[in-house]
């Protein structure tokens, strides 16, 4: 890929949020691209906005919790029939708050051991990941 074709790609991010070993995965919507898989939660980022800014904002969006952003953990770029996207992962904070969270823009939402993410439906960006996330998961 040369440096011109950069700009066609759509920039997405994702959030890593741990809890007790777990993984916080949600369920696509029936009529979204990738229909009842699971991902992070996360999104587009929008025009003008940094990575972290966008990733914070999509966190408030859909989980209605406030994050905090840490370190990026990988980034993949996947070549879809229509269009690339890059999606970047980073480790997000959200503490203690809402222990249930709530299925905002999701079909569904849950907290995911190593064992399941390794067997669940995930969208293409987060299969890449799901070895590593389940790692992150046993470590604590």
């Amino acid at each position: 890929m040369d440096g011109n074709d950069d700009c066609h790609i759509i920039q997405v991010v994702s959030a890593v949020i741990l809890r007790n070993g777990r993984a916080l995965l949600q369920q696509r919507s029936p009529f979204r691209d990738f229909p009842m898989t699971w991902e992070c939660t996360g999104g587009k980022v929008k025009h003008g906005e940094t990575l972290p800014e966008a990733l914070h904002r999509e966190v408030c969006e859909e989980l209605s919790v406030y994050g905090n952003v840490g370190d990026e953990i990988a980034s993949f770029i996947i070549k879809l029939t229509d269009r690339s996207i890059r999606i970047t992962f980073f480790h997000v904070d959200i503490g203690l708050q809402c222990p249930e969270l709530p299925a905002l823009e999701a079909e569904g939402i849950g907290w995911f051991s190593p064992a399941e993410v390794r067997v669940l439906d995930m969208t293409p960006g987060n299969a890449l990941l799901r070895e590593q996330l389940a790692r992150l998961c046993e470590r604590g």
